[in-house]
């Protein structure tokens, strides 16, 4: 979280420039940056049937993690046609976010996903969930209760999707944006479904790589009716 109070500006200007979000040497040549993921999840949402569901005139989408400026949910909003909702670890970047976006203050809240509380929120709340770039902030204890959490927040139905550096272990690289070595942990896709579990479908996973360079895989997918 420090890193992103101390680099909220820059951040905030390399994130909206997509500058460290267009993807090198991926498995699907239709995902070449996180535009694309974007597009991806609202397709997948796109064929979710909710017909029976009258009283919600919009889909609602949640995204841990959104980050200085939150990015993803002012796009969901304003492109996507979704109802959509933010969360950060930091009470800082999101005070700053809403002085740059007062009309999203009553969309973003701050919550530390280390504490492993519960999200603040009802269980089957979210048509989708997102968390991109998060969990590899956590140790293994906190990212397992994220992925966790996000399923259970999420409708029968319901889409996820989740992006995490892949590996094993830890790694250091010195990231040129900010000017500063970085520190994240790994995980692997085969960790993450076993904390799914039997509850989700996974319907894509791919794996790119990153200007920094590190490598990246994503998970989509929808937990079962």
């Amino acid at each position: 979280m420090e890193f992103y109070e101390k680099h909220y500006a820059d951040y905030t200007a390399v994130t909206n420039a997509y500058k460290q979000s267009r993807y090198i040497l991926t498995s699907d040549s239709t995902i070449n940056g996180d535009h694309d993921l974007r597009l991806l999840l609202l397709k997948a949402l796109a064929s979710v049937d909710d017909s029976h569901d009258t009283q919600q005139p919009k889909k609602t989408l949640l995204d841990i993690g959104c980050g200085p400026s939150a990015r993803d949910v002012r796009f969901y909003v304003e492109e996507g046609h979704l109802d959509a909702y933010g969360l950060d670890g930091s009470q800082v970047v999101i005070d700053e976010t809403c002085k740059q976006w007062p009309a999203y203050a009553h969309r973003l809240q701050a919550f530390d996903l280390r504490s492993t509380s519960p999200l603040p929120f009802g269980s089957n709340k979210f048509d989708a969930v997102t968390c991109n770039a998060v969990i590899q902030h956590l140790d293994e204890s906190a990212a397992k209760h994220t992925v966790q959490e996000m399923l259970r927040v999420l409708k029968p139905g319901g889409y996820l999707q989740l992006m995490f550096k892949c590996g094993q272990g830890t790694m250091k690289i010195h990231d040129a944006d900010y000017k500063e070595d970085r520190c994240f942990n790994l995980y692997t896709a085969d960790q993450i479904r076993q904390w799914f579990g039997s509850n989700f479908v996974e319907t894509n996973c791919v794996l790119f790589s990153d200007p920094k360079p590190t490598v990246h895989c994503v998970v989509l997918g929808h937990k079962k009716l």
